[in-house]
């Protein structure tokens, strides 16, 4: 982008994203960036649980910000609590190799905001678990 685009106002920013109407947020402008966004609509949160081989909960987070900072915790969370590298060294160098790039786990995490249907009240579930394949 460049330093004409980028120096905008906030009002000049959210029309271009059609997120104001008649000089009023919509309800989405709300749910992207207001940091309670439960205030216009309950569900507007992102649950992450690990499960066990049987099925149980061994751990979960409820991220109740705004999506749009939900997702950014989500994608740390999954690095950080839900997933185990494979760890290597290189000489002397660390070198951690995740069973997903993050670009792919980002992809999915905002395809999950982006498509839910907001409307029923539901948050979006995110679950990581270990599966067993049936032969």
């Amino acid at each position: 982008m460049t330093e004409a685009e980028l120096n905008i106002s906030n009002v000049e920013l959210l029309q271009k994203l059609h997120l104001i109407k008649d000089g009023k947020l919509k309800r989405s402008a709300v749910l992207l960036f207001y940091s309670d966004p439960s205030i216009v609509q309950n569900g507007s949160f992102i649950k992450i649980g690990k499960f066990d081989e049987k099925g149980r909960v061994t751990y979960h987070h409820d991220l109740e910000e705004s999506l749009l900072v939900n997702a950014s915790k989500v994608i740390d969370l999954i690095y950080l609590m839900y997933l185990k590298a494979k760890i290597s060294y290189e000489h002397d160098r660390r070198a951690e190799e995740y069973p997903f790039a993050r670009e792919a786990i980002r992809e999915t995490i905002y395809n999950a905001i982006a498509h839910n249907c907001y409307m029923y009240g539901a948050p979006i579930q995110i679950t990581v678990g270990i599966y067993k394949i049936c032969q």
